[in-house]
């Protein structure tokens, strides 16, 4: 509907822009006044419409699908979250190419048949284990995914949005998170003070 509304309305703007041309090479100054006025009345039509698709969409649901490799150290999630203002529901995803977990199975949310998620609220977002970085780097060539989200506005589920997403692992491969690396690190110097004592217990004795 929306490519409707805006092929139509570009398709008069053409219109409206070729009768100015007209007008104006034939000094019809009337029409071409008209013409212009047409043209200024479909710009805001324009610009009303756009304002009403953006307020529109962004009462919806946003489903966001991403990689996690922030939260613990050396672990890789997957994170599935509405960033939307209206909660979502009956959420399934179907992957051009299988995410595998740490059991080689393909990763699924949901335990019951239909294989979904049944809502996901505003602001809300659920956190899935994958593997460890070092082993599904180790065992996964495929780094890269995509696929399309299903979705409802409603429980009824009589109509369905369809979002692509993409999401990849490639550029964290050969890279140091500062995120990932700072418990460990903070972990290692907390042990220096006991180093430091059983060395100096051995110079002790």
């Amino acid at each position: 509907m929306k490519i409707v509304i805006r092929c139509l309305i570009f398709g008069v703007a053409i219109l409206a822009l070729i009768l100015c041309y007209i007008s104006f090479k034939e000094s019809q100054w009337e029409t071409l006044t008209a013409s212009l006025s047409a043209i200024i009345a479909l710009s805001s039509s324009w610009i009303a419409f756009e304002v009403f698709q953006i307020q529109k969409d962004s009462n919806k649901p946003q489903i966001i699908i991403e990689f996690d490799m922030k939260s613990r150290p050396r672990i890789l999630q997957l994170v599935i979250a509405n960033y939307g203002n209206k909660p979502a529901f009956n959420i399934s995803i179907d992957w051009h190419s299988k995410l595998l977990q740490r059991n080689n199975k393909p990763f699924n949310f949901s335990t019951n048949e239909l294989q979904e998620i049944p809502v996901l609220n505003k602001d809300e977002k659920l956190i899935y284990f994958i593997d460890s970085t070092v082993d599904f780097y180790k065992k996964h060539e495929t780094l890269t995914y995509s696929g399309i989200i299903r979705y409802s506005l409603s429980k009824k589920r009589k109509f369905f949005k369809k979002e692509k997403f993409e999401i990849s692992l490639v550029g964290y491969k050969e890279t140091m998170l500062y995120e990932t690396e700072l418990g460990e690190t903070l972990k290692e110097i907390r042990k220096i003070p006991k180093i430091l004592e059983e060395i100096k217990s051995e110079i002790n004795k």
